[in-house]
């Protein structure tokens, strides 16, 4: 569930079409997962009760692997990554 929170994000808040598709990478080792969503920023208004989605990810995140983690989000102009990776 803890991938399912960044691909509900892209979908919500990202722009999907030809031009512009969601990308995503999955890279499962014996040590380490990394998943990786890029999207187009789409300018449709929020709704009021967004906002917490990728917050409720960084909390269950310390909380299931507190020093086991890395969840980096970035914006560059139109384009929004957000990468995650979880050793065990």
């Amino acid at each position: 569930f803890l991938l399912s929170r960044l691909v509900e994000n892209a979908l919500k808040h990202g722009v999907i079409s030809k031009e512009s598709p969601i990308q995503m990478t999955l890279i499962c080792t014996s040590k380490e997962l990394w998943f990786t969503t890029r999207n187009t920023i789409g300018n449709h208004q929020k709704d009021h009760s967004g906002g917490i989605g990728l917050e409720n990810l960084n909390k269950r995140l310390a909380f299931y692997y507190p020093t086991q983690h890395e969840c980096t989000f970035t914006t560059e102009d139109t384009l929004f990554t957000a990468n995650l990776k979880i050793r065990w």
